[in-house]
């Protein structure tokens, strides 16, 4: 019987062990960490800009890079980018939503002829990023200059909107122990020596152990116990524990409690970055072919990449996409030395500086541990776009409660959506990601309550503070600026400056569906004789619906198709898919100008409204017009995107029109924000350069096949 047990009693032993050591220290940290960054998941933008220098009225041509901090690659967590371009007085100058496609978006500002000399800040984040704004924002300054206005903006617009020294992130540093110190000395051999030195106090009240864990963007590296044998322990860690980034190195004590963090930098491998490669040399108007390649074919790039051919000014004011998203927004607003600065260049002892005093706004350990994580009031806009407003009270401005808001887009197909109003009013809707001027209706349910439709702008102007740098310094105008002036009134006189395709396919939303389906009448009135009333249309033809007057009101009635009986409430009216609230507007429209009735009978429920039945007059224009909205409602053309056009630069391949006498004096000589590739290790370009002789740069950003941001720069000489 004890040789029968003994199998048994191993599988229980095994059994235990292994639910201990699903529940060990180290796996919680790791368990509660992963729920973490799942729930409160990080998005990066980074936006490639033809050019950092502009002349008024010339276009700037961008595209967006939407990152996943933890993956460290695109993402497809949001659908929709907004971009401010902001004056030295933090005020907005342009606004523009740009739709992404798995994490890339091109697009293009035309920059008004009336900005005034002077720095601007372009912002951009998603309808995420705006739960952690301000610091959670993409930030990047270009000059603008007016050859026209000798008005110059002296100030120098603050990134977030304040400034760098009052910048407070919400999150603790972790040094709070003064027990426990941390020493970290990377060898030649790529081993990490990490020298733990703790106190007798901290020894005692942690049983004599720590956890360390190793992060890296959200990336654990490792969780390991350590045993705190003296007052002085050094631990050893291998090369591949610290990944390229920025490490953060946390200590806890035994009851799982975060005492301790510090940061450490981890170069970035550049191997499998492409090479450009071409001549160095052209003549004017010549044929230039670029190739894009890598000595490893699994690193090839793909479409997600951008390249601008621009006049060298031989300074850059953007770190390379790679160097950028090593800090991203995480550690908020750099210091002058870092921020516009590729990593390389930057000074270990400058580097250095920073991470020591540097937090984390992403990570908050005491959530972590917590489990307590931030109520976020902004959703990801997944192939939506969000429509916010409030609903407040006409003469007091006093939030109305607990009402219901329509929203409705008239058509021939009934599209319909509520909201109920929350404690502050407020109320929201989505509409597709589309470039289609969309008829926008949003009323109360109630249109005889005194109340005012107030709609939210979705750009974050209110996240940021309204003030500008105190730094009045005079912007002095580089040489070469003249120069640029001249070419972009040449090429405005000579029209060789619209360089944009028009014809370009509008991006249509799914063709929408009636939402309540099919009805229960579908009357096509062409099938019968024209009657002259409504009132003779609804008693004819339309069995249980009746629309009735007595003296001078209407009323609209339906009956329950299984006992035949009214119900208590009226149906919901609605012409061409709008919400109608008074049975005497249906009455008064011409059964002429009708082209179908669709009548639902029995109840209906979307979400929690209930409809006792739905009557849908359905016009010939299908447009509701002729009807006059309730003085509450707001009636907005609203476009959520604009049509994306492209660059086009010109081509010199006929004799004819190489000779033409028409100047070329492009400043930016060639964008294309989605190459393509020609083969399987490599992709290629070609382009045309102007008239303008000099040096020009090619800078290339993008993502490779692997998901990794990577850059390229090569320079080329026009004689």
């Amino acid at each position: 019987m004890n040789r029968l047990w003994l199998p048994f009693i191993f599988l229980l032993f095994m059994f235990k062990m292994h639910g201990q050591s699903a529940n060990s220290p180290e796996d919680i940290i790791k368990e509660k960490f992963r729920r973490y960054c799942e729930s409160v998941p990080r998005e990066e933008i980074y936006i490639h800009t033809d050019r950092d220098k502009y002349m008024a009225g010339e276009d700037l041509w961008f595209s967006v890079y939407l990152f996943d901090r933890q993956k460290n690659k695109l993402s497809d967590h949001s659908s929709l980018a907004y971009l401010e371009l902001v004056n030295s007085d933090n005020h907005q100058v342009i606004v523009k939503r740009i739709r992404l496609n798995d994490g890339v978006g091109p697009d293009h500002i035309l920059l008004p002829d009336t900005l005034s000399t002077g720095r601007y800040v372009i912002r951009a984040y998603t309808n995420w990023m705006k739960n952690f704004l301000p610091y959670n924002c993409f930030v990047r300054e270009i000059t603008i200059y007016n050859a026209l206005s000798e008005r110059i903006l002296t100030g120098r617009p603050e990134p977030y909107g304040i400034r760098d020294e009052n910048v407070n992130n919400s999150n603790t540093l972790l040094k709070y122990n003064s027990g426990v110190e941390m020493k970290i000395n990377k060898s030649e051999d790529g081993i990490t020596e990490l020298t733990l030195e703790t106190d007798v106090s901290f020894r005692a009240s942690s049983d004599n152990i720590c956890y360390l864990l190793v992060q890296t963007h959200g990336v654990v590296n490792l969780v390991k116990k350590i045993d705190l044998k003296s007052d002085r322990v050094i631990t050893h860690l291998m090369a591949d524990v610290f990944i390229p980034g920025i490490n953060q190195l946390v200590i806890f004590n035994d009851n799982l409690e975060p005492v301790l963090e510090k940061l450490f930098y981890t170069p970035l491998n550049e191997t499998g970055y492409p090479k450009l490669s071409s001549a160095d040399t052209f003549k004017t108007r010549d044929r230039v072919s670029l190739t894009i390649g890598t000595d490893n074919a699994e690193s090839v790039p793909s479409q997600c990449f951008s390249i601008s051919v621009v006049p060298a000014t031989g300074r850059i004011s953007m770190p390379d996409i790679a160097d950028y998203i090593i800090f991203g927004t995480e550690f908020g607003p750099l210091p002058e030395a870092i921020r516009n600065r590729n990593i390389k260049d930057i000074p270990v002892d400058t580097l250095n500086r920073f991470l020591l005093k540097a937090k984390s706004n992403w990570i908050d350990w005491h959530s972590v541990i917590s489990g307590k994580f931030p109520l976020l009031d902004y959703p990801a806009e997944q192939d939506f776009h969000l429509v916010k407003g409030k609903l407040t009270e006409k003469a007091t401005r006093v939030p109305v409660r607990g009402k219901n808001v329509f929203l409705s887009i008239p058509g021939k197909t009934a599209t319909f959506q509520y909201s109920r109003t929350d404690s502050t009013g407020s109320f929201r809707f989505t509409l597709p990601v589309s470039n289609e001027l969309m008829d926008m209706i949003i009323q109360p349910e109630d249109p005889d309550i005194k109340s005012s439709i107030i709609i939210e702008s979705p750009f974050a102007a209110g996240y940021f503070q309204n003030s500008g740098n105190a730094d009045t310094s005079s912007l002095t105008l580089p040489g070469f600026i003249s120069k640029w002036g001249v070419n972009y009134q040449i090429s405005k006189i000579y029209g060789t400056n619209k360089f944009v395709d028009t014809n370009n396919q509008t991006l249509k939303s799914n063709p929408p569906k009636r939402f309540y389906g099919k009805p229960d009448i579908e009357l096509t009135m062409n099938d019968y004789i024209l009657l002259p009333l409504m009132e003779e249309v609804f008693f004819e033809l339309t069995p249980g619906v009746q629309l009735k007057r007595k003296r001078n009101t209407y009323s609209m009635t339906v009956a329950d198709p299984a006992s035949n009986r009214i119900y208590e409430k009226p149906p919901v009216l609605f012409s061409d898919g709008v919400v109608i609230n008074d049975p005497a507007v249906i009455a008064a429209i011409d059964p002429e100008t009708v082209e179908k009735i669709d009548v639902i009978k029995d109840l209906y429920l979307v979400g929690d409204y209930i409809f006792f039945g739905i009557v849908n007059i359905i016009t010939v224009a299908g447009d509701f017009s002729g009807i006059e909205l309730p003085e509450n409602a707001v009636r907005r053309k609203y476009r959520v995107i604009d049509p994306v056009v492209s660059f086009t630069s010109p081509d010199y391949s006929s004799e004819l029109e190489k000779k033409a006498r028409i100047p070329d004096f492009r400043n930016t000589l060639y964008w294309n924000p989605a190459v393509k590739s020609s083969g399987k290790n490599k992709a290629s370009v070609e382009f045309w350069t102007s008239d303008g002789v000099g040096s020009y740069e090619v800078t290339l950003q993008g993502v490779n096949l692997n998901g990794e941001p990577v850059s390229s720069r090569k320079v080329l000489t026009v004689k």
